[in-house]
């Protein structure tokens, strides 16, 4: 089983890559920067959960 610093890397992973996706997508179809970044965020902190979470639960079932 891994450390909770894997856990919290595979979390930082997942929501930085999200909002980096989110936040291109946002900008690239005209809005600006000061209001994309909190939906954005929002939207990757929720997302990195729940992947993390569903990798977690794999993780426990081997």
């Amino acid at each position: 089983m891994h450390g909770l610093t894997y856990w919290i890397a595979q979390f930082l992973l997942a929501a930085a890559s999200m909002f980096i996706v989110l936040i291109v997508m946002d900008l690239a179809g005209g809005a600006s920067f000061a209001a994309s970044w909190p939906m954005s965020a929002a939207y990757a902190l929720a997302v990195g959960a729940v992947f993390t979470g569903m990798r977690f639960s794999k993780s426990r079932r081997r």
